[in-house]
């Protein structure tokens, strides 16, 4: 019954996704913010996820998490096949990251070609973030197809009280525990929400992040 309710959940909130998009569009990066001084050197992290799900359904540890971590070369990941059973199937990932803080760029990018999830295609997806020398940084995905519909820009999110939220070029920036500063791109997020009956967690919240990128600098300097 769970599956048959997950299933029955993505068809109806693709639908509502597919009657609200239109065209397609390109990666709609959130405006550049200064998240660190010219010298992060080694402090700043930037970090690409391809395919993670969690939940009491559909479990994916973070797939293709490429890190990096200092002054790096990139660092590039390929996975051609990602066969998740009879709930997912993953084709062409693509992960890579670097930290170059005596050149221009530092970035961190997580492509998919392709994922079919419970019968619903999603192609196309790349998240991006890259932050400069001088610490303007930017954030944000692209998604070609959902559902066999054509996306507009993002960011898009569609929520169903009580059911489901679709999220697309979902970008967000968060400050840590220890003061560091996170800004993060999600291509695309869908949220299952728990049900509840009689105050008893009867089925579990699902989530599942296609594409996802982000870079995490100390906090902001002063003045």
């Amino acid at each position: 019954m769970t599956r048959k309710y997950l299933v029955a959940t993505f068809a109806a909130t693709i639908a509502v996704t597919g009657a609200l998009v239109a065209s397609t569009g390109t990666a709609n990066a959130a405006p550049a913010v200064y998240l660190t001084d010219a010298t992060f050197g080694n402090s700043v992290v930037t970090e690409a996820i391809n395919v993670q799900a969690s939940g009491g359904i559909l479990t994916v540890a973070p797939t293709l998490d490429t890190a990096c971590v200092g002054p790096t070369n990139p660092i590039r990941q390929d996975l051609v096949h990602l066969p998740l059973g009879s709930l997912a199937d993953v084709k062409a990932l693509h992960g890579e990251c670097n930290i170059a803080p005596r050149t221009d760029l530092s970035e961190a990018k997580a492509k998919v070609a392709s994922i079919d999830l419970l019968n619903i295609d999603i192609t196309g997806v790349v998240a991006k973030c890259s932050i400069t020398k001088t610490g303007s940084a930017t954030c944000g995905s692209v998604v070609a197809q959902l559902g066999g519909k054509p996306l507009a820009l993002g960011p898009l999110s569609i929520v169903i009280p009580g059911v489901a939220a679709v999220y697309i070029d979902h970008n967000t920036e968060f400050t840590n525990g220890d003061g560091s500063v996170t800004m993060m791109t999600r291509a695309v997020e869908i949220d299952v929400f728990p049900v509840v009956s009689g105050g008893v967690v009867v089925r579990q919240a699902e989530q599942v992040l296609v594409g996802q990128a982000s870079i995490t600098s100390p906090a902001p300097t002063e003045g």
